[in-house]
């Protein structure tokens, strides 16, 4: 055919043939089964498989298809039930999730194993105020124990570690077998609701619990030929060694240490403190799976060496075993971790299946290995990265030809070369529509975003990432074989990168980039996926009001408030709720719809709104914040302040003038960088003292101290003391006051009398506290502080007749104030945990 000759459009077929897909059935058929066995009791498949097999014979001895089809459905339903409860994780009695079980305090402990990872070198936390916080830099690595040294002797052990040492040590290398002594402690569940489950994470990982070294004293090396890893695994982490150096040598000397993160993170899967910021702007624009190795990024890899063997030898077999080839090869030079081997599956699941030259269906080949995956682990099928691996890829192998007719429906009638770009466009816009639009509720109910921008942004973004993945596994090879020419590999490959950097940075900015959303519901997202579709299959092609209509629906469903929840379902006056960060506070008053937020700070998190105090808010389903007040200027108190501000539109600020002068006196402190912050983002910013009032809703605020020109010697005494009164009850939020500022109440005969109050300064005790608490004496005692605090808790004898709620205990405590007065407290783990019981005197 030569170049412009007129060709015959394609004709879509009207009545297209759907033939019965065993793989797709079967598969379908154990999705069921393990839905069924997650929420039923597993004595339920075993009885059932019996029964349905005596069926399927008979239905074989009399020929009966389609009978006989949907009793083997229902029998691998069953059978994906039982594979349920058979995979079940129960650990050995020696692995260390029992030694996490025991308790909650730390404890010494003397362990030996091997470095399992590459060791990472964290140089500071993340978070606006991460400079004014006193963390060194660390070294962490996961350690894979083999024993544990005791007083009777070495007793053998399994499970993991997360290792840290409080100094950059570069001597411990990836497969050194060590012996360490640290203090251990378990890792605990989620402290606020709708947070991101660490311990689930670190549970899949292995991972049992953390070890904290003190010194480098406190971990030995052991060179004995007994602890040498076999040859295999030395000749696995030489080669991971050496593709790490090779990608990360002979990098300009300019480099961003962001960028370079940005580039290890793309290309080889690791992550590092400094991706911390690059990080925060690809979740914001929806694209925060380029930054794990994903199925995508295997994808481009494989289809890049499918092309590369395709133009050399010319047979599509041949390129389909290469590709698997260097897939594997990719494979074995990045973590090991579920999410990558999920996607080397699915990756390996094509290349053999058109490496064999057998003709399967696409569907059937995603069928196999979703199959295959839930095979090997089941708890994958609640997933988010399973979810959203099989579901695009499902959803454009179904969708793109109707979306490319819906874009195009006239197809160009010229082999022409803008004929061909225009295909080509068209087919690549349908690719990220689909995606995004199948993402979008998955993604909505996961992690609480919507990123509009995403939908053009990743069309935008692929290019520039499979030139990263591509230029980075070239620099790679070139480097090992003759260094000089990683140099110039290296100029392109860090263009690319800083370009992506710079393109994702500034579409954080835009104006309506991405949403933070309440935490969408479950039917919700059934719902709203299920309509998308019908639409992206065609079913509304002529009920185009009434997709419309379907999609208004279900944006409205998803911002429409919901009533808050409440003891006993009792009409609500007030809510106050307390958030477990740590040593820290952060409390939230709400009622009416309005919102007030006293303090926002933690000693732990300096990201404490990100990824503590954000969620959590919109778990509640707080969508603005009417008023912040700051009670005095220690940073375990407003280090959340910019992000709490940013995140909830939050109208004013309300301080003391002890945090002015601060920011004054010490212009190079973090109380000065939030009040220059306000002042550069015209953010309402005034001081309060003792007298200030306002109304919340159905309650009334009243600042009780400090009082107005009193200078005192510390600044925790000029602390806001905030009195909260709701249908005639009363509670007090302190601060950090302390003896002086306690005489002067006591001194000045204020009215303290208060039903609940927060002990001051997180529990810590001075001796005039007893004095000062029998003045208010409270019914309910709240107390925001961490487990330190408590290890030799002095107030104890003063709270034989109170209640006390400690969120190192209970995590997120909320007070409900009902409308007749009746108070009621609800935990975020109600009951408590096992062991962590509520901290009372007896009542």
């Amino acid at each position: 055919m030569t170049r412009g000759t007129l060709v015959d459009a394609p004709q879509p077929n009207p009545n297209p043939t759907r033939r019965f897909q065993p793989l797709v059935a079967l598969t379908l058929a154990w999705i069921v089964g393990t839905l069924i066995a997650q929420a039923g009791p597993g004595v339920i498949a075993p009885a059932i498989i019996a029964p349905l097999a005596l069926i399927a014979a008979w239905f074989t001895q009399r020929r009966h298809r389609f009978e006989l089809t949907v009793t083997a459905l229902l029998i691998a339903s069953a059978a994906a039930a039982l594979w349920w409860d058979l995979r079940q994780f129960d650990p050995p009695a020696h692995h260390l999730i029992h030694v996490a079980g025991q308790t909650e305090q730390p404890f010494l402990i003397d362990v030996e194993g091997a470095v399992r990872d590459i060791p990472r070198l964290k140089c500071g936390p993340p978070g606006q105020m991460r400079k004014f916080v006193g963390q060194s830099p660390a070294t962490t690595f996961t350690l894979r124990v083999d024993r544990i040294h005791t007083d009777a002797g070495p007793r053998p052990a399994t499970g993991s570690l997360a290792v840290r040492l409080p100094h950059l040590d570069q001597r411990i290398n990836w497969g050194d077998h060590i012996r360490c002594q640290g203090w251990f402690s378990p890792i605990g569940p989620t402290m606020n609701p709708g947070t991101f489950d660490f311990r689930a994470m670190m549970h899949e990982r292995g991972i049992a619990g953390r070890l904290a070294l003190a010194h480098r004293a406190n971990y030995q090396p052991i060179t004995s030929s007994d602890h040498r890893p076999p040859w295999w695994r030395a000749a696995h982490i030489q080669l991971v060694t050496a593709a790490n150096r090779a990608l990360q040598r002979d990098l300009p000397v300019d480099v961003r240490p962001g960028t370079q993160a940005l580039l290890e993170a793309v290309v080889l899967g690791q992550r590092s403190s400094d991706l911390t910021d690059v990080s925060a702007d690809f979740r914001k624009t929806g694209l925060a799976h380029l930054l794990s190795i994903s199925g995508l990024h295997l994808g481009v890899i494989a289809a890049g060496a499918w092309f590369f063997v395709q133009l050399i030898t010319g047979r599509p077999r041949r390129a389909a075993i290469g590709a698997l080839l260097v897939t594997i090869l990719y494979l074995m030079i990045v973590p090991g971790r579920v999410p990558i081997l999920r996607a080397g599956i699915m990756c390996a699941v094509f290349c053999c299946a058109a490496a064999s030259g057998q003709r399967l269906r696409g569907a059937s080949v995603i069928a196999l290995a979703c199959w295959l995956l839930l095979l090997w682990r089941p708890d994958d099928l609640y997933d988010a990265g399973f979810q959203l691996s099989f579901g695009v890829v499902a959803a454009l192998m179904a969708f793109v030809p109707c979306v490319v007719r819906a874009l195009d429906p006239l197809p160009p009638l010229t082999t022409h070369p803008p004929a061909g770009l225009r295909r080509f466009v068209v087919g690549y816009l349908a690719v990220s529509i689909v995606s995004w639009f199948i993402a979008m509720p998955l993604v909505a109910y996961h992690f609480h975003l919507i990123s509009p921008t995403a939908i053009l942004l990743s069309a935008l973004m692929l290019p520039f990432v499979a030139a990263m993945l591509w230029l980075g596994l070239l620099k790679m090879i070139v480097t090992c074989l003759w260094a000089p020419a990683g140099k110039i590999v290296a100029v392109p490959l860090i263009w690319f990168t800083q370009a992506s950097e710079w393109i994702v940075h500034r579409a954080a900015d835009l104006p309506g980039s991405w949403m933070m959303l309440l935490a969408p519901t479950l039917p919700w997202t059934v719902t709203t996926l299920l309509v998308i579709v019908l639409i992206l299959s065609g079913w509304f092609a002529r009920r185009r009001a009434a997709a419309v209509g379907c999609l208004i629906l279900c944006a409205v469903w998803l911002l429409l408030p919901r009533p808050p929840a409440a003891p006993d379902d009792q009409p609500q006056a007030a809510t106050v709720t307390m958030f477990s960060v740590g040593a820290g506070s952060c409390y939230l008053v709400e009622s009416r719809g309005q919102a007030l937020v006293f303090d926002c700070g933690s000693a732990f998190f300096p990201d404490v709104v990100t990824h503590s105090v954000g969620p959590a808010l919109r778990a509640l389903d707080v969508r603005r914040i009417d008023t912040l007040i700051l009670s005095h200027p220690d940073l375990d108190h407003f280090s959340g302040a910019i992000e709490l501000i940013e995140s909830f539109r939050v109208r004013r600020v309300l301080l003391t003038q002890t945090f002015l002068d601060d920011a004054r006196a010490k212009p190079w402190a973090a109380a000065a960088h939030l009040i220059d912050w306000l002042d550069r983002h015209h953010v309402s910013h005034q001081t309060i003292t003792a007298g200030w009032r306002r109304a919340l809703g159905d309650v009334s605020l009243h600042a009780i101290w400090p009082p107005p020109d009193v200078d005192f010697d510390h600044d925790n005494d000029a602390s806001i003391v905030l009195s909260v009164r709701a249908a005639h009850r009363r509670v007090l939020l302190c601060g950090d006051i302390q003896t002086d500022a306690m005489q002067r109440m006591l001194d000045a005969d204020l009215d303290l009398a208060a039903d609940v109050t927060d002990l001051p300064h997180h529990g810590s005790f001075v001796p005039l506290a007893p004095t000062w608490l029998a003045r208010v004496n409270p019914s309910i005692v709240l107390q925001s502080a961490s487990m330190a605090r408590l290890r030799r808790d002095r107030w104890a004898p003063a709270l034989t007749s109170i209640d006390r709620y400690v969120t190192a205990h209970h995590d997120m405590v909320r007070l409900h104030i009902g409308a007749s007065g009746r108070l009621a407290v609800t935990t975020h783990h109600d009951p408590p945990l096992p062991g962590l019981g509520r901290i009372t005197g007896g009542r």
